[in-house]
């Protein structure tokens, strides 16, 4: 083999390591980027996030209610009796 072969696999080698750490790798976003992607009615229409399962929300009176039993029996200080 000669040092031309060498020397090439040398340079590909030093490219293919440089590749990650540079703005090459950046090129791919340009097909993969989101806002090229998604389509751009946002004030037309109103987006939900389909995972966003309703949850009961009660406030710390409502908290402290459900668990006096349990706060009184571990010792801690309640405020309303």
């Amino acid at each position: 083999m000669s040092a031309l072969f060498f020397a090439h696999l040398a340079l590909v080698s030093t490219l293919a390591a440089y590749l990650p750490f540079s703005k090459l790798m950046h090129a791919g976003g340009i097909f993969l980027s989101p806002t090229r992607n998604l389509a751009n009615n946002n004030r037309m229409k109103r987006h939900v996030n389909p995972w966003n399962a309703p949850v009961k929300v009660h406030t710390y009176e409502e908290w402290e209610d459900e668990f006096r039993a349990k706060i009184e029996a571990a010792g801690l200080p309640v405020e309303r009796h």
